[in-house]
């Protein structure tokens, strides 16, 4: 079923490619089908991001939110909810996006690592050898999925009571986890073929690009959080008032 809907479509347009765009390289071809696939789903990244960046102006509220109604959970996720629809954020959407892209993804590995023994043509910029591990591909995959997450990471913010919202110790969690990823595709890009490190370095590259480019769209996206929290105490009060007035009509 997965060669089916995945592998194989994926795999015959890789094959137009090759033949029809590419000029018969199967570096270039490589490098164009991961970007197709990319932009194919830029506008669910997109939303992605979005996301992310809303979360993080909105995160004083939230954390604010929190802080007044711990000992009130209902409450809170109510707020919570009521802020999500207001500014139309999915806080699962990232996962969705994992979710829609890992079958693709994996798809995309098989025929990069198919590509190699269907296609004879395996030299790539006159000295990479697609066939085999490439120490200059795995250095550079590994340099880009550093960058990728640290453009990825929350940016640390203070609170109203002067908190930081990302404390230091998270920001240092933040670096290792993008230094350990790094180095895992390092050294697992150096037992693996080229053509998967070319797949690889090339999703990430676009990947940073495209979130670059939404970032920058989007830095003019402001949430004026003083007037958002008075809004959020005249609601609680108004909400506050209609319960109590309901009690009273139903005790009349």
């Amino acid at each position: 079923m997965f060669n089916t809907l995945f592998y194989q479509p994926v795999f015959e347009v890789f094959k137009f490619i090759y033949y029809h765009l590419a000029f018969e390289n199967l570096g270039l071809s490589v490098i164009f089908l991961t970007i197709l696939v990319k932009m194919v789903l830029f506008p669910f990244f997109y939303k992605s991001i979005r996301t992310q960046i809303l979360m993080g102006k909105l995160q004083p509220l939230i954390v604010k939110i929190q802080k007044d109604f711990k000992d009130d959970p209902k409450k809170q996720t109510e707020l919570m909810f009521d802020l999500y629809r207001k500014y139309k954020i999915n806080p699962i959407l990232h996962f969705i996006l994992l979710l829609l892209q890992f079958p693709i993804f994996i798809a995309l590995y098989r025929v990069s690592a198919g590509g190699v023994t269907f296609f004879h043509n395996s030299i790539f910029l006159g000295f990479i050898d697609l066939k085999k591990p490439s120490l200059f591909l795995a250095v550079l995959t590994g340099l880009f999925q550093y960058t990728q997450g640290v453009l990825a990471a929350p940016v640390s913010k203070k609170s109203k009571d002067n908190h930081l919202i990302k404390q230091g110790r998270q920001q240092k969690i933040n670096n290792m986890t993008n230094i350990g990823f790094a180095l895992f595709s390092f050294f697992i890009l150096l037992k693996l073929n080229a053509a998967i490190g070319l797949y690889w370095s090339t999703m990430v590259l676009t990947q940073i690009l495209q979130e670059m480019y939404i970032r920058n769209k989007l830095k003019g996206l402001k949430i004026e959080i003083k007037e958002e929290e008075k809004k959020l105490v005249t609601d609680v009060k108004k909400q506050e008032a209609a319960k109590t007035n309901n009690k009273e009509n139903n005790s009349i």
